[in-house]
């Protein structure tokens, strides 16, 4: 399966030269915060006015909100993971 993501909200460094910087903020958004819960990780990496759009729901704003919908997410499955298998940048 292939995930595209927009990183709007998030902090993500601009320019050519930075692209592992932008490789790795991409995988520390799956593997660290989705995959393991880490809020620590969401605190470094989303900004304080990320907004998620979901179809049929209102929009969630602010970075506290998201971190609820994560942990409510990982509470309803507990098994849940994401793997990185490939980032093009």
């Amino acid at each position: 399966m292939v995930i595209g993501i927009a990183f709007g909200g998030m902090a993500v460094a601009q320019g050519t030269s930075k692209m592992n910087a932008n490789i790795e903020v991409a995988r520390k958004h799956h593997e660290e915060v989705w995959s393991k819960g880490n809020l620590v990780g969401a605190d470094e990496i989303y900004s304080n006015e990320i907004v998620r759009h979901s179809a049929g729901m209102p929009d969630m704003k602010g970075r506290e909100a998201y971190k609820q919908f994560m942990l409510g997410l990982r509470e309803a499955f507990r098994d849940y993971k994401e793997t990185v298998e490939d980032v093009i940048a």
